[in-house]
């Protein structure tokens, strides 16, 4: 729950790093799911290999533990690489 919840802040930030402000709110909306999608597949990979593989001997926190060890560590670099981003928003009067 809460990688997640940093998984859409890192996601947000990121979206706003490479589209920066597009008029159209469905266009960003749609793009900011993609760009969801694409960070948390290879989480949701590694667990539904580890589902498959030994499901019946782990048990599930063991199996979720790669999509939460995934989504911390994606969105620490996201954070990381887009730590400039938000450093001068109050002064840009793009509203």
């Amino acid at each position: 729950m809460l990688s997640m919840g940093v998984l859409y802040i890192a996601g947000s930030i990121l979206s706003d790093r490479i589209l920066g402000t597009i008029a159209n709110k469905g266009l960003i909306m749609m793009l900011y799911m993609v760009v969801l999608l694409l960070m948390v597949l290879p989480g949701v990979g590694i667990s539904f290999v580890l589902l498959l593989t030994m499901g019946d001997f782990l048990p599930a926190i063991v199996i979720g533990l790669p999509v939460v060890i995934w989504n911390l560590a994606i969105s620490t670099g996201v954070f990381a690489l887009c730590r400039n981003t938000l450093d001068n928003v109050e002064l840009t009067n793009s509203l």
